[in-house]
């Protein structure tokens, strides 16, 4: 390509860029407020990434890597019989990178799901688990993030149609935040009004010493017009050799009051592994409902694990977990031994007016270098309350073959056998198929 060519088209793409966001911000401010036209922000990133390849391809490297899914899952309920496909695609797409560390790109994960032989009233339903854009390096040491996506901090959680802003300011300390509106649980093919729906947060944290990291977190979600959840807080994780501990303070600035205490500590040395935690928190219910004017009980829950290597891939597990939340104290623990490909052990819960004692186990056998044999079953009797004289049977067993051709293509074959008080013979089957694909184009200057 010749130097007068080179000119020619650096000089008209300013002009065409101007007209395309001219053009997208019109319809923008016209569709941005319909919240029917639910597929708006979709088309704009598409748009955007069109663009962006059209002008950029053919100077710098593009890059799409993702997977393919189909899954079949066949059972039985009752006297109906169903067939439930999901379709689902997973893509990230590098479509401008100049430098290593800065880039354009593009992520999605979209699934389709329907029952083909007796339909719920919500079938057929697509989902739209990620779709939006991140720009990595503009100014240095930032991400952005642009459209769907999950966002969480000490402070909490959240699903949302918006904007993210990470920065690292220096190497010990980082700024987070994040803003747009909560993705509905019953109609995810929606963007709801953000108005309505406002979601906001943000974090700092500083690293203090080697090995210590101090942060700030706060978060606000809206729902229906007015506050449902809001929460202030800090953690602070240090470290050692053979230690780690974590622990969490959150103040619920909705309802006034202290939402939650988490301690976590671990220690590892040698053939030890030993760790612990304590969880003092408050229902997780919406601010803006009856529910957190009633009088409630909070969870207070202790949960401790021991592991201890005894030969070669032979490992000693134990797992204790009790709880304080109702009158009646619960509490579970497990004993057992982990062989690598193998586990096998004894399982006990008391609490909440029943009893339960079960043997669990599962296998995994890899045939030859690309097929693998698994297995799993749990064995249990119970007595789901304390009037109930005799014990109940439960028994769940599952047997799947895995097949791997080359290093992108999977196919899987299940089947599940389920039968206790309630369901006296439940037999399902589970078959899935993925694959992986990668495809990368070179500029013209053959980087």
């Amino acid at each position: 390509m010749s130097k007068k060519h080179d000119n020619k088209s650096m000089n008209s793409q300013p002009r065409l860029l101007s007209s395309y966001f001219s053009c997208l911000y019109r319809m923008t401010d016209r569709h941005l407020s319909n919240p029917n036209s639910h597929r708006f922000i979709l088309i704009a990133i598409f748009l955007i990434l069109g663009m962006a390849s059209m002008f950029f391809r053919p100077l710098y490297a593009a890059e799409l890597n993702g997977s393919l899914s189909s899954e079949m899952y066949f059972w039985e309920a009752g006297d109906s019989s169903h067939i439930r496909p999901y379709e689902s695609i997973r893509a990230d797409l590098i479509a401008w990178r100049p430098e290593p560390y800065r880039q354009l790109s593009f992520h999605t994960y979209l699934r389709w799901t329907t029952d083909l032989s007796d339909k719920f009233a919500t079938d057929p339903q697509t989902y739209i688990y990620d779709s939006y854009l991140r720009l990595a390096g503009y100014p240095s040491g930032s991400n952005i993030y642009l459209g769907r996506q999950f966002v969480y901090s000490a402070a909490g959680s959240a699903f949302i149609d918006g904007l993210r802003f990470k920065y690292n300011v220096s190497r010990a300390f980082k700024f987070d935040m994040y803003g747009g509106s909560n993705v509905s649980g019953t109609e995810p093919e929606k963007v709801q009004s953000l108005s309505d729906n406002a979601v906001a947060g943000m974090r700092l944290s500083y690293i203090l010493g080697r090995s210590n990291v101090f942060g700030l977190n706060w978060m606000m979600r809206r729902s229906d017009g007015s506050i449902a959840y809001h929460r202030v807080g800090f953690d602070l994780n240090s470290g050692g050799r053979a230690w780690n501990m974590y622990n969490r303070v959150s103040y619920n600035a909705a309802n006034l009051r202290l939402a939650e205490f988490l301690s976590r500590v671990s220690w590892t040395r040698s053939k030890w592994y030993i760790s612990g935690e304590f969880n003092w928190r408050e229902p997780s219910v919406p601010g803006n409902t009856l529910f957190t004017l009633v009088e409630f009980n909070r969870y207070k829950q202790i949960r401790l694990e021991l592991n201890r290597a005894l030969w070669q891939h032979l490992r000693l597990v134990t797992r204790f977990n009790y709880d304080f939340f109702t009158e009646e104290d619960s509490w579970n623990a497990s004993l057992g031994l982990n062989g690598g490909i193998w586990s096998l052990s004894w399982r006990h819960k008391t609490g909440y007016g029943g009893d339960n004692d079960g043997l669990v186990g599962f296998t995994n056998i890899r045939l030859y270098p690309t097929l693998e044999l698994y297995a799993s079953a749990n064995f249990s009797r119970y007595r789901v309350q304390d009037m109930q004289e005799e014990l109940s049977d439960s028994y769940m067993t599952t047997l799947g073959i895995q097949k791997n051709f080359g290093k992108s293509t999977t196919v899987r074959a299940e089947g599940q056998y389920l039968r206790n008080a309630v369901r006296n013979d439940d037999t399902r089957f589970y078959f899935r198929f993925v694959k992986g694909f990668s495809f990368a184009s070179h500029g013209e200057d053959g980087e």
